[in-house]
């Protein structure tokens, strides 16, 4: 029977996102980090091949089964191709003796040992996370590998360009393929060095999902929850059980509490300030306020202490007017001291804003103005926009929102910006 195409590219993009950084984690697995690229090129080819097929027969059961068995396949047909089989053939046959490959959704493909993690994807973070490349490498390549992300959204997430990110992932993968590394967890010396990348890896796709650089919503719930699954997974192992991590976790349940209220009925996205509090999600925040004690315990203050930090004062206010904008801004003003970024600035003039008023907080915003990321970002301009509006310059606030409108990627976050358009030109 027929299937509609739009669906069934519907159906493959959703498996894509799911499901293709699991697939290279276990196939990585099995044929080593040397066969990255290969791995990557085979994946692509089993989610091909789904496109041409799904639409004439109905969709397997276990689409993840189908996809990892026909990307398995495809593996071994280029290995032989390009006469790199005969490499791998002990390794690949002692697996086959052990039983150790499985091409369903239930199993490992490989048992972890004692103390090990057992967990694909995060196993493949950890390998991509060498240190035998720069951490900025580690965390692009990773991004790329591990997630999906496309060139353009790593060099939204990062403030950089897609030939930067091309050229960087392109050098790392050469340079695991030439020193042969394997795909296996740290030795235990190895573990911390790796954990700061780690923790940046997962804080971007976190982010990604929770504010999407591109398509038809602001929010990909899909790249959150794996965000958590991972976190919480981490944490569950030895090198995991950490302050930092602690509080990255806190800042994960606390931001995604508010995703029910994110969004409005004809998809357009909803500022926090005019959030329904009542539609936020009090078991993630009593979870958010749990990992949030255990960050506590440690001596060290990290960045994501100052983030969760943040983060429990939103979720924890009984509104905007009753948030502790003082207490955001002087955690703003340690993050920046820290490690200065256009996005903790701009987020500190909104907090600003509402501590001290919109004419300051357009002070605080206008310090910015020569930053390169002033001239493309979205938020920035719609954050302008906001204060104009606040201190009355209608016409200036209207330019600002187009901007905003002309630069933004993201569907709800379009539809938002047109509305506030049309509330301004009705004033006039």
């Amino acid at each position: 029977m027929s299937r509609s195409p739009t669906r069934v590219t519907d159906l493959v993009d959703h498996a894509f996102r799911h499901f293709y950084g699991r697939i290279v984690a276990r196939l990585v697995r099995k044929f080593g980090a040397a066969e990255l690229e290969l791995i990557e090129e085979s994946t692509q080819e089993a989610f091909l091949a789904a496109l041409r097929t799904w639409p004439f027969r109905d969709p397997p059961d276990d689409p993840f089964a189908w996809l990892l068995r026909t990307a398995h396949n495809r593996s071994l047909d280029n290995l032989r191709r390009r006469g790199r089989f005969a490499r791998l053939r002990p390794r690949l046959e002692q697996d086959e003796v052990d039983g150790k490959f499985r091409h369903d959704s239930h199993h490992l493909d490989l048992q972890a040992t004692a103390g090990e993690v057992s967990d694909d994807t995060l196993r493949l973070i950890f390998m991509c996370c060498h240190p035998a490349l720069a951490r900025l490498a580690r965390v692009m390549l990773t991004l790329k590998t591990v997630c999906g992300f496309t060139g353009a959204e790593i060099a939204n997430a990062l403030a950089t360009n897609e030939p930067t990110v091309s050229q960087r992932i392109l050098r790392s993968k050469r340079t695991l393929r030439e020193g042969d590394y394997r795909f296996e967890i740290p030795r235990p010396e190895e573990w911390v060095e790796r954990l700061p990348p780690v923790l940046d890896v997962l804080f971007l796709l976190f982010n990604e999902g929770y504010r999407s650089a591109g398509g038809p919503s602001s929010i990909r719930e899909d790249l959150v929850d794996e965000a958590i699954r991972l976190v919480e997974l981490l944490a569950l192992n030895d090198v995991g059980r950490r302050p930092e991590v602690a509080a990255l976790r806190a800042m994960f349940w606390f931001q995604s509490s508010r995703l029910g209220a994110r969004i409005d009925a004809d998809g357009a996205m909803i500022p926090l300030a005019q959030q329904d509090r009542k539609k936020w999600d009090v078991r993630r925040i009593s979870r958010g306020l749990e990992c949030l004690a255990e960050a506590a315990t440690g001596e060290q203050l990290s960045d994501y202490h100052l983030l969760a930090e943040i983060s429990a004062v939103h979720a924890t206010a009984e509104s905007v007017r009753g948030t502790d904008w003082a207490r955001i801004v002087r955690a703003y003003d340690a993050l920046r001291s820290r490690k200065p970024s256009f996005i903790v600035d701009l987020n500190r003039a909104i907090a600003i804003s509402f501590e001290r008023g919109a004419e300051i907080g357009l002070e605080a915003l206008d310090e910015l103005k020569d930053h390169p990321a002033a001239e493309t970002d979205s938020l920035y301009a719609a954050t302008r926009a906001e204060f104009l509006s606040r201190c009355g310059l209608r016409d200036s606030s209207l330019g600002e929102f187009r901007r905003a409108v002309q630069r933004t990627k993201n569907e709800a976050e379009r539809r938002y910006l047109r509305v506030r358009i049309s509330q301004l030109e009705s004033e006039r």
